[in-house]
């Protein structure tokens, strides 16, 4: 979203915003404050005012758009490189982009670093390759420790050979892929100094190819030019195409322009060129069109004279933007990324959304259920079945999660997969507090996570008993000793005699903060028997939990 196109930007992200994810303003870049020695990060606010700025993000938290701004590199030639070599430099412009992220409070940061791969010149990739990709993983785990993202926009790389046929392999997309939230290619600019597609679909697709082999498709968004240029043809020597003699007082345009997709039919129309002149180029799925434009006037020798320049136009509109989306489907990929909001071709939202429906996950359904009462300590068995559109789930990852009673935060426990028939099954020790389980099948590009409702397990506090002697005489005293676990102190615990056979609750006491209860026994009468057993009260963690039976001999 580039800040001079902020009202057309916004505009676009309010109308659709069902399709996007999140949105990059272009509002930082770095450059080099030569007085401290360190990088900086300058705003853009200034250019289009403080004020557009806070209107815009308030604009973006209505759409519920993750913002994750763009930053770009315009230090001088090499300095990035030496910055991302340093350890001490690019420790502060780690620290400097994770403060302007949490500080205003952004999603995380898009990094589009272009000029060590652009004007270092390519002798010196093999020194910075290394640094970038340490400046990346230092950055992603300061970002990702807060909860925050990272995103990288990347020219083309075609393999890791490192030849001059790898493309730009300073970036090396493999070794960024452990640290890095989403790659945008940037499959654009194509051709740059001569006509020529801006971004031809069998290029896009090879450089998507390659990505996915060194990274998870789920990673990878596919840059979208929305834009077109203005050449002047050459011919076969590779010179201008012009013809006649140019005056110098009427100087020929040889220069090359831009425009966004937006602009190309009311440019077509000053030139006077018609709707049936543009050419739709089936390998490239781009469309292009020529025209020319006389320049008269008079030579140096005050003579009337006159040239005609030859231009050819390339541009992306919602035609090539259809042809390019269906790389998503193809590769799975995480989806698209548009070079830029605001100048687009209209037409091309109702046909991206169409699409995006087409490929949508279908959701995935998740039943499960637990032991439902243990002791402390006991195995539990927690098991689930998954399905999408009514077709067991094979092969799925399942997580299990475990939340005690009365806790807010779910603690992740195992790993398994679904069998042939979309179960899973987990066998546990059994916490030592009451809580629920939940299980949870990763979804695929085509299948959405599936969670189940949370199960419920009560824990029974677990209570060991024993009697000092099993054999006592008449008037003498025994002791009944228990501990009950998990330990807390204050835990109510019952002696209760059984008789006639119903149990009878005799005394209480409190536990120890070590689960420790004891009873004392006395009994006057010879030759009897009895029984005995502990419960401990439930509490708000466990369930009640009760004792072995056991029996003291009165002699």
């Amino acid at each position: 979203m580039p800040y001079w196109t902020t009202n057309s930007s916004l505009a676009a992200i309010v109308a659709n915003r069902d399709l996007f994810t999140e949105v990059s303003p272009f509002w930082y870049t770095t450059s080099w404050n030569a007085a401290t020695g360190r990088t900086k990060i300058v705003s853009h606010i200034d250019a289009m005012g403080v004020s557009a700025k806070a209107t815009a993000t308030k604009t973006l938290a209505t759409t519920r758009t993750r913002v994750v701004p763009s930053i770009t590199d315009s230090t001088p030639t090499h300095r990035m490189s030496a910055v991302l070599r340093s350890n001490s430099l690019r420790a502060g412009h780690v620290a400097q982009i994770v403060s302007l992220v949490v500080s205003n409070g952004y999603a995380g940061i898009d990094l589009d670093y272009e000029k060590f791969a652009f004007n270092d010149g390519s002798s010196t990739w093999a020194a910075t390759r290394p640094a970038w990709i340490s400046f990346i993983r230092d950055l992603s785990r300061a970002l990702h420790a807060r909860h925050k993202i990272l995103t990288v926009a990347v020219p083309e790389m075609f393999n890791n050979l490192r030849t001059s046929g790898s493309g730009y392999w300073v970036y090396d997309y493999a070794g960024m892929a452990p640290y890095v939230d989403r790659i945008r290619i940037m499959a654009y600019d194509y051709s740059w100094t001569v006509p020529g597609p801006i971004g031809p679909l069998p290029w896009a697709e090879r450089i998507v190819k390659f990505a996915v082999s060194v990274m998870s498709s789920s990673k990878v968004q596919l840059g979208i030019p929305t834009y077109g240029r203005n050449w002047v043809r050459r011919d076969a020597a590779n010179r201008r195409l012009v013809t006649g003699s140019c005056p110098v007082d009427n100087k020929a345009d040889y220069n090359r322009y831009t425009y966004s997709s937006s602009e190309i039919g009311s440019f077509m129309s000053r030139v006077g060129v018609a709707k049936a002149s543009v050419q739709w180029s089936a390998t490239s799925k781009e469309h292009w069109f020529r025209y020319s434009r006389v320049y008269a006037g008079k030579t140096s020798a005050g003579a009337a004279t006159s040239c005609r320049v030859y231009r050819e136009v390339w541009f992306g509109d919602a035609d090539s933007v259809s042809a390019r989306m269906t790389l998503v489907g193809k590769y799975h990929l995480a989806g698209v990324a548009f070079w830029t909001l605001g100048g687009e071709d209209v037409r091309q939202w109702s046909r991206l959304r169409a699409y995006a429906r087409s490929i949508a996950s279908v959701p995935t359904s998740v039943s499960a259920a637990a032991t439902k009462r243990v002791a402390s300590g006991a195995l539990v068995r927690i098991a689930a079945r998954s399905t999408s559109r009514g077709k067991a789930v094979v092969g799925g990852t399942a997580r299990l999660y475990w939340q005690r009673a009365g806790a807010t935060t779910w603690q992740s426990l195992a790993n398994a997969v679904t069998s042939a028939t979309g179960w899973v099954t987990f066998a546990r020790k059994a916490p030592r507090y009451t809580g629920h389980w939940k299980i949870v099948i990763s979804g695929t590009w085509d299948r959405s996570t599936g969670v189940s409702r949370p199960t419920n397990t009560s824990v029974n506090a677990a209570v060991a008993v024993r009697l000092t002697s099993t054999v006592v005489a008449a008037g003498k005293a025994v002791r009944l000793n228990g501990v009950v676990a998990p330990a807390r102190a204050g835990q109510v615990v019952l002696r209760q005699r059984l008789v006639k056979g119903q149990w009878v609750t005799e005394a209480s006491t409190m536990t120890t903060k070590t689960g420790f209860v004891s009873f004392r026994l006395q009994s006057r009468r010879h030759g009897v028997r009895y029984s005995y057993r502990l419960v401990a009260n439930g509490t708000a963690f466990n369930s009640q939990g009760y004792s072995r039976v056991v029996v003291l001999r009165v002699v």
